[in-house]
């Protein structure tokens, strides 16, 4: 598959997801929340179209996104108590995921050449500045800010 019709099957994946995230009625999304869902499908797509060539650390990190994405913005009840912790943990893993792509390949021409990883980098990086934007606007990184300093 080519590098483009990866993009672009990735893009569209992201697209539908949005999309059935829409449609659903118990939950009403914001703005924020689809970049979200839409940035972790592709990234999710990325790393597990990669992983099934071979590299089962892009495969289990492209399940792991998925995973997340259902855990986060999945109506479940039971999951609810969780969301806090899961969203740092997203913005943990995200985080671990775009310094680990950086020291797997130290060689600055070898990641010229990486159009694929440089463009999922790309999208983790707007990924990582929206969950960070979300936590502020919850509340969460206030809270966890002023129990420190206290």
């Amino acid at each position: 598959m080519s590098y483009l019709t990866m993009v672009i099957l990735s893009l569209i994946g992201g697209f539908f997801t949005v999309r059935l995230a829409a449609r659903h009625e118990v939950t009403t999304f914001t703005p924020l929340q689809f970049a979200i869902i839409f940035l972790l499908t592709v990234t999710a797509i990325h790393h597990i179209y990669l992983g099934s060539l071979g590299d089962w650390l892009l495969l289990a990190n492209g399940i792991g996104y998925y995973l997340l994405l259902l855990a986060l913005y999945w109506p479940i009840d039971v999951a609810q108590p969780y969301r806090r912790p899961l969203s740092f943990g997203l913005l943990a893993y995200t985080l671990i995921t775009f310094v680990g792509y950086f020291v797997t390949h130290a060689e600055m021409l070898q990641m010229m050449f990486d159009r694929v990883g440089i463009t999922n980098k790309l999208v983790e990086l707007a990924l990582l500045l929206l969950i960070g934007r979300q936590l502020l606007r919850r509340g969460y990184l206030g809270n966890q800010l002023s129990e420190g300093t206290s």
